[in-house]
């Protein structure tokens, strides 16, 4: 019996190979899978421990909250910071590549800037206590402010009144705001609309704001949501929310108004809790910094890079103008900080799980230390062993993957869990085609162990969207690899299959048998043709019938030419005849067909091109308008009518490319 270097398993009684067995000695397998699958677990682990504490850790030591560049004044020199902090931003300039000079930044209520406030209060909030927490808050807000920051008072219940005009004079706004009453339903839009016409009437370029308290739904607004965003916008003013997010406040409304405004937003459940946001509004709607800066020689107009406290973000300002909420869309760049990319956020995530993962190296290879490994030749003679033979891949295996107590256990469960559903037999199927050194049950286990791996990390990055995104990446990309090594060597055993049998037809007419023939072009013959050869020559000498083992090598590679071929050498060896001519016409055959499939794939080039380009064009497009304006394309995902419009797309886009896939597929 001749000895190869690729283990010859039985064959299984459906065709398909069965790896429980091994039918000749060889080389215990590596034990990198266990290794692999050891210290998968352990990073995890680790990582699950270190790095919510080292997360909480870095958030509170943040000294300074995010800074938010607002308005470019490009007539007067003056930009405008978002910034709830007591410390002034660190800020440099550079217009058209060229570094401005004297910048100073100041408190915008500190500046020579007039500072203009309206604070939109929900009044229609009958017996709640959140109508009480929002006279708190605007009180805070009152208190704080300083002597030359204008502020006036527009309540939105029953109807919208100003109860207040723009007025420097404290006491009075505070007597105001006491004699506010909770009565009729909301107008919130027309609230934030009648505010923004009130901030018309402030110097343009001073800063404008507009503080919104709302705690229930908008029936009764004449002005759209959209409308009031868009009056707001006009007047470069930034907004600021405190909502009580329940059932019919219009939260993603509010959050653009937000968002698109540079301002911020919060949100609480619990109305009797309101009044505990005050302190932080305050902060953020006191959190105003201007920056002047000389350029004596500041052009018509171009790029403009703001670098904050580090992080530098560009731009377009035209001479004369001013440019604020959505057509400032600042690029992330390391212009103005060389080493920016080693000082964001990203990093630190990435530090703390490269930190991790080292910890998670260390535990292992103190594991190593202790774990019971066997010598070199005592593997290699282990097979020859009284009741040794065979074992391989048998059931009191104790090397390779499973050798770990832990490791095992995972695999024993999911061997059971996976046979009782059949997924074992696909697995066994797609690992033999792919030529994987891995027991189905091993398999399926580290496919898991990949999914919840996945799932992990993108919760720990992304939140509930990247445990989504992380866990189908984690099961997509291993049957994908599979899927790949698998149809790239079937591929190639079909392209060998017509020399095959031409070099089998002419060791027959040199005078050798069939199997002898098969034998010589098992050496003869490269990978994945002789591999598998050389298993059906092995399987023959054991006793297995040639012809069943010819067969089960079809099965197992999934090849329908090959298992013509093996039914016409049946169909031969029954009726009798010229062998090796009937070879050479099977062989002749399948040459034929493989090139009239080529042909077949050059006709149908255009429209498998079109296809794919059809039917990425417009993720890639949408891809590219989120990376050119995200704020513009971003309402597809906030809007509920967008997510519709987004789901009616795909849906589109897969029937279509579906369609045209089936015109363009023609089977030979």
């Amino acid at each position: 019996m001749s000895h190869h270097s690729r283990p010859v398993r039985q064959a299984h009684p459906r065709g398909r190979l069965d790896t429980t067995k091994v039918a000749v000695a060889q080389a215990p397998k590596s034990n990198i899978w266990q290794q692999s699958f050891a210290f998968l677990l352990i990073s995890l682990l680790v990582l699950a421990l270190v790095a919510p504490g080292a997360m909480a850790q870095d958030e509170a030591g943040e000294t300074k909250a995010p800074a938010t560049l607002h308005m470019i004044n490009a007539a007067e020199g003056l930009l405008t910071i978002n910034q709830a902090s007591d410390v002034a931003p660190e800020v440099s300039i550079t217009v058209n590549g060229s570094p401005t000079d004297s910048l100073e930044v100041t408190r915008a209520v500190n500046s020579d800037v007039a500072v203009s406030t309206v604070i939109v209060i929900d009044t229609s909030v009958l017996g709640d206590p959140a109508f009480e927490g929002f006279k708190e808050i605007a009180n805070a807000l009152i208190s704080a402010k300083s002597g030359g920051e204008q502020m006036a008072i527009v309540s939105t219940g029953s109807a919208v009144n100003v109860r207040a005009s723009l007025t420097r004079s404290q006491p009075k706004l505070l007597e105001r705001i006491s004699q506010l009453e909770s009565k009729g339903d909301l107008y919130l839009w027309d609230g934030i609309y009648q505010a923004a016409q009130l901030l018309e009437e402030t110097p343009r370029g001073s800063v404008r704001k507009i503080v919104v308290l709302a705690a229930t739904k908008d029936l009764k607004s004449f002005a759209a949501a959209g409308t009031a965003r868009g009056e707001m916008l006009s007047t470069n003013a930034i907004g600021h929310v405190v909502g009580v997010e329940r059932d019919g406040l219009d939260v993603g409304s509010l959050n653009r108004f937000a968002a698109e405004s540079k301002g911020s937003i919060e949100l609480i459940t619990d109305p009797e809790d309101v009044a505990t946001l005050a302190d932080s509004l305050v902060a953020s709607a006191q959190g105003s910094w201007i920056v002047s800066f000389d350029n004596p020689e500041l052009p018509n107009g171009g790029e403009m890079v703001v670098t904050i406290d580090g992080q530098a973000t560009r731009a377009n300002f035209i001479k004369g103008s001013i440019t604020s909420g959505p057509a400032l869309t600042p690029v992330p760049t390391t212009e103005g900080n060389r080493f920016a990319l080693i000082t964001g956020s990203l990093a630190k995530t990435l530090g703390v799980a490269l930190g991790g993962l080292a910890i998670g190296m260390g535990t292992f290879a103190i594991f190593l230390l202790f774990q019971k490994r066997e010598s070199s030749i005592g593997s290699l003679l282990s097979p020859y062993e009284e009741d040794g033979f065979g074992s391989e891949f048998g059931e009191d295996d104790e090397s390779g993957f499973a050798q770990n107590a832990l490791v095992s256990r995972a695999v024993d469960f999911t061997e059971d869990f996976a046979d009782k559903r059949g997924i074992l037999e696909n697995a066994a199927g797609k690992l033999e085609r792919a030529n994987i050194a891995l027991r189905p049950a091993e398999a399926v286990t580290m496919y898991f162990a990949a999914v919840v791996f996945g799932a992990f990390m993108g919760l720990m990055f992304r939140g509930p969207v990247g445990f989504l995104l992380g866990a189908a990446l984690g099961g997509f990309l291993p049957i994908l690899f599979i899927n790949y090594k698998g149809n790239k060597r079937r591929k190639k055993f079909t392209e060998q299959l017509p020399d095959m049998l031409q070099l089998l037809a002419g060791t027959l007419k040199a005078g050798y048998s069939f199997m002898q023939g098969i034998e010589a072009v098992s050496k003869e013959a490269d990978a994945p043709m002789g591999d598998e050869l050389r298993i059906v020559v092995t399987e023959a000498q054991l006793g297995k019938p040639v012809e069943e083992a010819m067969s089960a090598a079809a099965v197992r590679m999934d090849s329908p030419d090959f298992e013509w071929a093996v039914m016409a050498v049946n169909i031969q060896r029954e009726v009798g005849g010229n062998l090796a001519e009937l070879l050479m016409t099977v062989s002749e055959t399948m040459t034929a067909r493989d090139r009239l499939r080529r042909e077949v794939m050059a006709l149908t080039a255009e429209g498998r091109v079109s296809a794919m380009v059809l039917g990425a064009m417009p993720i890639l497009l949408g891809m590219a308008m989120y990376a050119i304006n995200p704020e513009y394309i971003g309402v597809l995902f906030k809007e509920t009518v967008g997510r519709i419009l987004i789901g009616v797309a795909l849906v589109s886009i897969t029937l279509g490319f579906l369609w045209m896939k089936k015109l363009i597929e023609i089977r030979i």
